[in-house]
């Protein structure tokens, strides 16, 4: 009877440092592979939340900037002291652009500056604060209900929010369809009598309290307010330096607003140490750094621009 042994062999150590190490590297792939697509998924995640947010708000906010001045009388010029003017730059004096005494608020509080909180170094936010009478019935930024012909007061401006800063704006408490008043027929009694639209209301309410968030994490909020002389130079300006020239007409306003999304993505592609120039230029106090350049700030950011005409801005008061 024949018997047969059967010898059974095992791999070397070579062949199983060679699968090993072909293993590993097939498995390093496959990951790098996974984590590129994590990353690219994120990114374009944040890239169209900063989209809509920028979009969207921009829009709502140029669409109340081609609004003012609406219904100041005759007053097609826009100057640091138009009566009414449609940008208020000027208070508490009798040529100041807002006309009336504010409930609660201090006027120099109100108007257009630049000294707000910012995520740019060594460069302040703005403040945008305008009027128009509304053209119809309406909402306001609040989302408050404003009858045609009541006077609208707006501010723009960046809010500090558990150290997240966003764009929000802040209006004026309308008209009251309603008021209560003495019956002038007896006057231990009081009656509810219709009370119209105001285009220029002695007493304004509402600035500074219940401001609604238009965008949402924004670094930096910019205005530059477009000056002719009368010669026909026109220049650019930051709200504060057009204070200070000849009482320029305003023509046209540039604004940048600069939006980043919710989450850190490490990615080689966002730098945080770049240089950002708010209008597309490197200028000398429009152009710079991010408070924190870290790579704790490694989060997908986006520049918006939009120049807006403003309204009669170049007809001439007769």
């Amino acid at each position: 009877m024949n018997s047969y042994i059967s010898k059974q062999t095992g791999f070397t150590l070579l062949e199983l440092m060679v699968a090993l190490a072909l293993g590993l590297i097939i498995t390093a792939a496959a990951t790098q592979l996974i984590l590129g697509s994590f990353i690219t998924a994120k990114l374009q995640e944040a890239n169209s939340q900063i989209q809509d947010s920028g979009l969207f708000g921009l829009d709502y906010l140029v669409h109340d900037i081609q609004m003012l001045n609406f219904g100041n009388s005759n007053q097609y010029e826009i100057r640091s002291n138009t009566p009414k003017g449609g940008i208020i730059l000027t208070g508490g004096t009798a040529t100041s652009n807002l006309n009336a005494t504010l409930n609660g608020t201090n006027i120099n509080a109100v108007i257009s500056q630049s000294n707000g909180p910012s995520n740019i170094n060594a460069i302040s936010s703005d403040q945008l604060t305008i009027q128009f009478v509304a053209p119809s019935d309406m909402f306001n930024c609040e989302g408050t209900s404003v009858r045609k012909g009541d006077l609208i007061v707006q501010r723009y401006y960046l809010r500090n929010d558990n150290n997240i800063l966003s764009l929000v704006c802040d209006a004026n408490l309308p008209t009251p369809p309603m008021i209560t008043v003495t019956d002038p027929r007896d006057a231990t009694k009081e009656i509810s009598q219709a009370n119209p639209p105001q285009n220029t209301p002695t007493v304004i309410s509402g600035l500074g309290t219940g401001a609604q968030v238009i965008i949402p994490r924004v670094d930096q909020f910019k205005v530059l307010l477009g000056g002719m002389t009368s010669s026909g130079n026109l220049a650019y300006y930051d709200i504060n330096t057009f204070n200070t020239k000849n009482n320029l007409k305003i023509v046209a306003l540039k604004i940048s607003i600069l939006i980043r999304s919710d989450n850190v993505i490490k990615s080689s592609h966002i730098d945080p140490s770049k240089q950002f120039d708010l209008f597309g230029i490197p200028v000398t106090g429009l152009s710079g750094l991010l408070t924190n350049t870290s790579s704790t700030n490694q989060i997908p950011r986006q520049l918006y621009i939009a120049t807006v005409a403003l309204r009669n801005g170049l007809g001439e008061n007769r």
